[in-house]
């Protein structure tokens, strides 16, 4: 099944590009092909979900970020999707929201982490 799904890519040069919404097949191998071959569930927020890789990727991407604090660094790209029943299915225009309070575009200058305020 094709669902809607929030996409947030970063290159291997590490350059972060903007969340994005697009399709994707619900399926685990659909996800694993995009991310990574090990994908992991990161629980954000009422029934939404990002999928990262397992293994940490080169190029950092965002953020978690809970309660104004870095909880971890992702790398590589991540998409989000909402999970219900233990089925993947569309996120929703609302989610958007709450996804980017949660994950904050990372760039590495100088040897410093910043973490802007708008998205890349």
């Amino acid at each position: 099944m094709i669902i809607q799904a929030y996409f947030m890519e970063v290159n291997k040069n590490g350059v972060v590009y903007s969340g994005r919404i697009g399709e994707i097949n619900s399926t685990c191998e659909a996800m694993e092909e995009y991310i990574g071959r090990y994908m992991r569930e990161i629980d954000l927020q009422d029934g939404i979900v990002v999928l990262t890789e397992k293994t940490p990727h080169s190029s950092r991407n965002r953020a978690l970020v809970c309660n104004g604090k870095i909880e971890e660094i992702l790398t590589g790209n991540l998409i989000c999707v909402r999970k219900e029943q233990g089925k993947y299915i569309s996120i929703r225009e609302e989610d958007i929201r709450i996804i980017r309070d949660y994950l904050k575009p990372v760039f590495d200058l100088d040897g410093k982490l910043i973490i802007p305020q708008e998205e890349a």
